[in-house]
């Protein structure tokens, strides 16, 4: 009898503090509903397991069609850790130097006679933030090679040498999707699909482009003046490498639970792509392969955000911890304002005080 007591009380305690942090973390959302416009889904794992998870608002406005567990999510510069696997996977079969010149593989300008692999995973190639061709016709089909001929035929940046420093460009991962397809000799989304969403088991995750339908994604929308609209006037093509990549949630955490276990990649690769090879100038983190190596009171995380065409994305892990978060949502304010830094450290704080 004492025994069942004892097991009676044990599991009250359990459902008070479980109870609790759900009121705690769904008061931290309702902040950002209410101050950021947000909707999409918010999820926690800690030690392997799901500890708290909302959704909010609807994937489809004109259709009413309500956010789910299973809605996909463009992801914005999440895109990068994969187009880093992917390159790293060409690393693995030889095909590749993770130091060698980007001439090696592709015909490129004298001016990027300097400019290596390494520097474009790290984003120290100098190359400028966009593509040209992707800012003055955002709306337009491109090929892959329509965007590589474009970010070649600018100059690098201004006082900058490839190796100097860490300068943010999508135009260089751009770059390693044409790599993949030049060197692989197959279409980037072909292998991406066969080498590293296939073997993660991703069935809900992929490259995007407009003529492609994908069960369960969500339209991208965006508030200006407090008006919804429909993102629209976009080809994803503008994004090739840097934020092309649709997920889900779910899909997210067992692609990170997928690369600790050396499944998708080798140990050797996971290491590099989580080494800090760049210190930032300005902040506190580093970067890896398409990942911020960074800390938060006082532990290590990784991390990554990125914003495309009415989507907001987020992913941290802080390992010693066992702390992992997700946030995604097809709801942009105009002008932006990139709250999810605060938003994501907010639900780490209440997290961390679960013992």
């Amino acid at each position: 009898m004492k025994l069942a007591l004892c097991v009676v009380a044990f599991s009250l305690i359990n459902f008070s503090y479980a109870s609790s942090l759900k009121h705690d973390l769904d008061k931290i959302i309702s902040k950002y509903q209410k101050g950021n416009s947000f909707q999409g889904t918010v999820k926690v794992f800690k030690k392997g397991k799901e500890i708290y998870r909302k959704n909010l608002g609807f994937a489809s406005v004109e259709h009413k069609v309500k956010i789910q567990s299973d809605t996909v999510f463009q992801v914005g510069s999440l895109t990068k850790q994969f187009v880093a696997v992917g390159i790293l996977k060409l690393f693995e079969m030889g095909k590749i130097d993770l130091d060698g010149n980007v001439s090696q593989y592709l015909k490129t300008p004298k001016h990027w006679e300097d400019v290596t692999i390494h520097h474009l995973l790290t984003h120290t190639s100098a190359l400028k933030r966009n593509a040209p061709i992707t800012t003055k016709e955002s709306s337009a089909f491109h090929t892959l090679k329509d965007v590589f001929d474009s970010i070649s035929s600018e100059s690098l940046r201004d006082k900058q040498k490839p190796g100097d420093k860490f300068a943010y460009s999508n135009a260089g991962y751009s770059v390693l999707a044409y790599i993949i397809e030049v060197v692989s000799q197959k279409s980037y989304q072909e292998f991406m699909n066969k080498f590293v969403f296939g073997p993660a088991k991703l069935n809900s995750t992929g490259v995007f482009h407009q003529s492609l339908i994908v069960p369960n994604r969500a339209e991208g929308y965006v508030v200006f003046k407090s008006n919804d609209y429909r993102a629209c006037c976009f080809d994803y093509t503008n994004t090739y490498g840097a934020g092309d990549v649709y997920s889900t949630a779910d899909e997210l955490f067992k692609w990170y639970t997928l690369l600790k276990s050396n499944l998708v990649i080798s140990k050797k690769s996971l290491d590099l792509l989580f080494t800090e090879h760049i210190q930032h100038s300005r902040q506190s983190w580093s970067y890896g392969y398409g990942w911020i190596i960074d800390k938060y009171k006082g532990s290590d995380i990784i991390w990554h955000n990125g914003s495309v065409n009415g989507f907001l994305a987020d992913l941290s892990i802080m390992p010693n911890k066992e702390i992992f978060t997700v946030i995604l949502s097809n709801k942009v304010v105009r002008p932006t304002t990139f709250y999810l830094d605060k938003f994501r450290n907010n639900l780490i704080d209440r997290v961390l005080l679960e013992k």
